[in-house]
């Protein structure tokens, strides 16, 4: 049996600054694995300036992440799928 807790979060991440950076460094803070839902282009529409595949490589690059999913779904799917310990809103 493991108590490893799970911990998600998404978001667009057009481009990602100290505040995204930040809140993913708490998120990691809170358990021992971090999954980072990007919001596909067909979601998020005129939300996203950068595409889907360069979000997804600038998210994964980051260190306290472990893992990257592409969010084309409503999101309690992909929650329900995943089934984090804690959901992180920013």
């Amino acid at each position: 049996m493991t108590d490893k807790k799970s911990i998600f979060i998404s978001g667009n991440f057009n481009i990602v600054h100290p505040g995204h950076l930040r809140l993913i460094r708490f998120a990691k803070e809170l358990g021992d694995t971090l999954t980072v839902g990007v919001i596909s282009d067909r979601l998020a529409g005129d939300a996203v300036h950068v595409p889907q595949d360069m979000r997804l490589d600038g998210i994964s690059s980051i260190s306290d992440v472990d893992t990257v999913v592409l969010v084309d779904e409503p999101i309690g799917r992909v929650i329900r799928r995943i089934r984090p310990d804690f959901i992180v809103k920013g």
